[in-house]
Order: C-alpha cells, then structure tokens, then sequence
C-alpha cells in the first residue's frame, strides 16, 4: 500500500493553479508527470494494475487540465499525457473496471466536451471496454450525431466521426469499417 501512496503523492503534485504563469514551474511539472510514468509502470509491472488505474485517470485528467494553461510548445507534457493514456488503457486491460459502461462515459465526456487531447486510442480500450462497453459507447456517440442542433459543431462532428470511425475498425467488421468510412469522405482521395 505504501507503494501507492507514493504514485498519489506523484499524481497531487500534478494539480496546476490555472492563475500561474504558463511558464512558472514548466519544467517541474513535466518532471512530476515523467515520475508519475515511472512510478505507474512499476507498479503496473509488479501486478497492481487495479491500485493504479484510478491513479492513471486522476493524471490523466489533471494533466488535460494543465495543458489548457500550461505552455507545451516543446510537446513534453503532451508526450507524458499520451504515454500516460495508453498506460491507462493497459492497467484496465490488466484490471477490466466493474462497469465498462462508466469507462465508455468516460471516453465519450473526453472526445466531446475535453480541449481536444489526449488522444483516445480504442484500440487500446477495446478489452477493458468489452462488447457492453463498446455498445453503450455507440449509443453515446449516436445520441450527438442525431442532434440536429449540434451538426454545426465541428467537436461533435470530429468527435462522433473519430469514435465511430475507432468503434467500427475494433469490431473487426471490415464492411461496417468501410462504411463508417464511406459516411465522411471529404475527397476523391
């Protein structure tokens, strides 16, 4: 238990003041977060992927925060964040969550009102999802896509295009894939 206390410690010392600076304190954050990666990937090794996964969605969320005033012109707290995700993915792969329906509210609250990042791979979630995930996911993306009052909405639109374009290629169908991929053709190419 000690041991996961430390990544705690590790993930508090991700929150970020938005009135700071975008500068103030860069490359300490930066730090903590690799420490972070570190700290989980131990942890995650020595076979306490259920401890960590709430750990790695706590980073996960604060460092999305963070980079909304944070400066990352370099892209250093955007490479921790997108490791720290697929991390995510990999301790719930180890350690599915009780009700994959949360987790798949969660992916769609991500995509649809987050600033644009992290990247979800659902490839990476796709067995931590399972198929009552993946459908109540499906279910979520439809519900904007319907909305007529939301079709002006290029995040809703990126976001239902994204997911539904990720939902169909983990399926394994290849005649939904090329279908989903048929609804957004922008191009001759």
């Amino acid at each position: 238990m000690r041991e996961t206390s430390t990544l705690s410690v590790l993930v508090d010392g991700l929150r970020r003041d938005k009135r700071r600076g975008p500068y103030a304190g860069h490359r300490e954050y930066e730090h903590t977060a690799w420490a972070v990666h570190e700290e989980a990937g131990r942890l995650l090794d020595a076979g306490q992927a259920a401890l960590v996964a709430p750990e790695l969605r706590k980073a996960v969320e604060r460092i999305t925060t963070a980079l909304m005033y944070l400066d990352d012109s370099a892209g250093m707290a955007g490479d921790v964040l997108r490791e720290l995700t697929g991390m995510y993915a990999r301790a719930l792969t180890a350690a599915p969550p009780k009700n994959p329906k949360t987790l798949a509210s969660w992916i769609a609250k991500t995509v649809f009102d987050g600033p644009g990042w992290p990247d979800i791979r659902l490839a990476d979630f796709a067995a931590a999802l399972g198929d009552v995930g993946q459908a109540h996911l499906a279910e979520t993306v439809d519900a904007p896509a319907a909305d007529v009052s939301l079709k002006d909405s290029w995040t809703t639109v990126n976001g239902v295009r994204h997911l539904r374009e990720q939902l169909a290629e983990v399926s394994g169908d290849t005649d939904r894939y090329v279908a989903v991929l048929a609804q957004f053709l922008t191009g001759p190419d």
